[in-house]
């Protein structure tokens, strides 16, 4: 069942590629200096900050291109996708977010990345 539903959601995300849904592949998280900051890293972006302790909580990423911010709705949202890698990662999973710019969300996958076009 668990399958099917994975496979659902792959499928979601390759058919709205081109709808503004950006995924991220979690190669490593760590913890920052600061409370409630993480640091993801990936190939796509030099530096990839989870900033859920700032006036507004959102995803900063860092690359080559510039930055670029994607706002999450609250604390609470934040924590949630901190909370999802943490489950992951003691489960020994990988993660991938799925970001989408025109609903606002970040969706915590319990696998790597599908391949975007």
């Amino acid at each position: 069942m668990k399958k099917i539903i994975l496979a659902l959601i792959f499928s979601f995300i390759a058919s709205t590629a081109s709808a503004g849904i950006t995924t991220i592949d979690v190669e490593s998280y760590h913890r920052t200096d600061m409370d409630f900051m993480f640091l993801i890293k990936n190939k796509k972006y030099d530096k990839i900050v989870l900033d859920c302790q700032g006036f507004i909580n959102g995803l900063n990423m860092y690359s080559t291109r510039g930055h670029d911010i994607f706002t999450l709705p609250g604390y609470g949202h934040c924590i949630a996708i901190h909370n999802e890698i943490i489950k992951n990662i003691k489960a020994k999973k990988s993660s991938c977010l799925a970001i989408n710019d025109s609903e606002g969300k970040v969706l915590v996958l319990d696998s790597k990345c599908p391949a975007q076009p």
